[in-house]
């Protein structure tokens, strides 16, 4: 019976090799997405290549790829011509060599070269696919229909906290003398994870209502400001009920999220003057409406100074030929009126002289002395009837010479 062949580790690793060589003797060509990217050491770079499932979190497959310091250098020039860099994220076509690398037991891709078109081409497309769906929903456009506050003073900033951007930003606005007010939302804004984080950031920082959300970074390659095409964050800037600003620091491309903000500037710095100038251009406007109205005023002043003074040069002329009109007309009202009580006293004075000769003709001591008299009771009723009279009551009679007393006999009725 043949023995079985064993193989010593060494042994095992170099048969693995040979094979490898066998099935792939010359470079060829891989692509995939870049994963936990580094540089230890500023020398040899080393990240994942990765392929993701449909949902997009887990890889589905995984080899390590391994980039040395000379082949890096090459790459990177290469890569800059074309505004891009290596990155986590970053889909990417590298040629690469197959290796088994013994004393680590390990399968690695050597990397050689890379195809900058395949990374332009995969970003344009997908931009494509995200501007197209958003365009279609309506979204692009919904946050220049947002009007910003005239004064806009409450600033929400979405940016990695103590970043270049961050400070030029709050250099910007602090200068301006304005009584501005920032509100951090602070975010990861390069990476695998920076576009969910933008977004969490961005809905973070609009609960506290500010005027307007700055979206800020400071510039970089293509690759770095992948996070700002993202569909997430061009979603979640849509959905705001707050003006957007963004300043991604790119001179030449506008992102997606410039294309979905409400407006869209070249770098932090340039947002923060363009706050500054919409704050200075209404305090602008307060001061000359105050000029105006200062002007206003002192014309006012002048015409009713002028206004003044010619009234009372009048009132100087007028007064006195008043007065004197004023006092002939009341001479003559005081003569009339004398003369019109001296009229009716006189006429009041004859009609009380017809009054009195007519009490005194009634007066009954006259009435007596033409030879009449008038008989009373005794209680001093005037006795008017005889049929009034009571048999046997005692009467008193007055006359012009005196009283005289009498009784009454039992009377006789006279006819009409």
């Amino acid at each position: 019976m043949e023995e079985e062949v064993t193989y010593s580790v060494t042994e095992l690793g170099n048969v693995i090799q040979g094979a490898l060589l066998n099935e792939f003797p010359r470079a060829f060509w891989v692509r995939g997405e870049v994963s936990q990217f580094r540089v230890p050491g500023g020398r040899h770079a080393y990240f994942d290549l990765v392929e993701k499932t449909e949902a997009g979190r887990q890889p589905e497959a995984k080899l390590g790829v391994a980039l040395w310091q000379a082949k890096r250098l090459a790459v990177e020039k290469l890569l800059a011509e074309s505004d891009l860099e290596l990155r986590d994220g970053a889909e990417v076509r590298i040629r690469v060599r197959l290796d088994f690398y013994a004393p680590h037991g390990k399968l690695q891709l050597q990397m050689d070269g890379i195809d900058p078109i395949f990374s332009v081409g995969k970003l344009a497309a997908e931009r494509a696919r995200v501007l197209g769906a958003l365009q279609s929903e309506g979204l692009l456009d919904r946050q220049t229909k947002l009007l910003v506050p005239l004064v806009p003073l409450r600033i929400g900033l979405v940016t990695s906290d103590d970043s270049a951007a961050y400070h030029d930003f709050v250099e910007g606005i602090k200068t301006s003398g304005y009584a501005f007010s920032i509100i951090l939302s602070s975010s990861t804004v390069q990476g695998a994870d920076a576009p969910e984080s933008i977004s969490v950031a961005l809905k973070a920082v609009a609960k506290a209502k500010p005027d307007v959300i700055a979206l800020v970074r400071g510039g970089g390659a293509k690759t770095d400001l992948a996070a700002f095409d993202a569909e997430v964050v061009a979603r979640t800037i849509a959905s705001l009920k707050i003006p957007v600003f963004t300043g991604v620091g790119h001179e030449i491309d506008r992102s997606i999220a410039d294309e979905v903000a409400n407006s869209a500037f070249k770098t932090p710095t340039a947002v923060a003057s363009h706050l500054v100038e919409l704050v200075g251009e209404y305090a602008s406007g307060i001061s000359r409406i105050g000029e105006r109205v200062l002007a206003l005023a002192e014309t006012v002043c002048v015409d009713a100074r002028s206004d003044l003074a010619d009234v009372v040069q009048r009132i100087s002329r007028g007064v006195p030929q008043a007065l004197m009109r004023e006092s002939r007309s009341l001479d003559a009202s005081q003569h009339r009126l004398i003369e019109g009580a001296r009229r009716k006293s006189r006429d009041a004075g004859v009609r009380i002289g017809g009054i009195s000769d007519r009490l005194r003709a009634l007066d009954p001591k006259r009435v007596l002395a033409r030879g009449y008299s008038i008989t009373r009771t005794e209680d001093g009723r005037v006795l008017r009837a005889a049929a009034t009279a009571t048999v046997g009551k005692r009467l008193l009679t007055e006359t012009a010479a005196g009283i005289v007393a009498s009784r009454v006999e039992p009377t006789e009725q006279r006819g009409n």
